[in-house]
């Protein structure tokens, strides 16, 4: 049996963002040469960032390798549905939007205060007629977009994407969710482990993060229902993880 890597660290502790200062610089200058040619989309996220720092929103976006890396998924799938859970600030949903000018979003968020925010910052990019915003628990929200679909009243998503604060809630939404897929679909979740190693558990406020994640890669692993790969970067989030899958 191959020994699990944790057993063998000792060291418990956070990343110092002083550790490994060149990765934003390098995130830095990968967005500007492979963002250049969408000055426009460029416009609508600082926007979006600029508005949510005046509001005091952490800096818990998605940093654009994520964002682009959703959008291109969206072309590459042709996909003309996307069901995203977490709107946050409304980043990835601009991603999204912005794949094609046929596609649409349906976007969950929780938090009103999120959600306004939001809103004026799609209202901004002017991709409201793009993107459907919903208000609510995604646990209540998830089972009425199902009955709708199940009605003909709306189809069946070819890219879902979760993204929130905390891992139980991630598989749980994302175990609700899979049903308003369509075969082959791309299945989307964030782990975020944010300045921490995802293999060395932690003495502090982290640990449930760590243990989350963790939890969720392998609950996701064991899923006869998806066939996953994770992406881990590396940049401005310091050690930031993505399981994507297909159903």
């Amino acid at each position: 049996m191959a020994e699990d890597p944790t057993e063998t660290q000792k060291t418990h502790h956070v990343l110092d963002r002083s550790q490994q200062p060149h990765h934003c610089a390098i995130e830095e200058y990968a967005t500007h040469h492979l963002n250049s040619q969408s000055p426009r989309l460029n416009d609508q996220l600082k926007f979006a960032l600029d508005n949510c720092k005046l509001h005091k929103v952490p800096n818990w976006t998605a940093i654009p390798s994520q964002g682009k890396f959703l959008m291109l998924q969206c072309r590459m799938l042709a996909v003309q549905h996307v069901l995203e859970v977490g709107t946050f600030g409304g980043h990835s949903a601009i991603w999204c939007a912005a794949a094609h000018e046929n596609i649409k979003v349906t976007t969950i968020e929780m938090d009103k205060h999120l959600a306004e925010i939001a809103q004026q910052n799609l209202l901004a990019a002017g991709l409201l007629d793009r993107v459907e915003l919903i208000v609510g628990r995604a646990q209540d929200v998830l089972p009425k977009l199902g009955a709708d679909i199940q009605a003909g009243k709306r189809q069946p998503f070819g890219l879902f994407s979760v993204d929130l604060d905390t891992m139980e809630q991630t598989w749980e939404v994302l175990d609700i969710g899979l049903a308003l897929c369509l075969g082959r679909a791309c299945i989307v979740a964030h782990c975020a482990v944010r300045l921490c190693d995802p293999l060395i558990p932690t003495a502090d406020e982290h640990v449930a993060r760590v243990r989350g994640s963790r939890e969720l890669i392998e609950r996701v692993g064991a899923d006869p229902r998806l066939d996953a790969v994770l992406l881990m970067t590396v940049g401005e989030q310091y050690y930031d993880m993505v399981i994507a899958a297909v159903r």
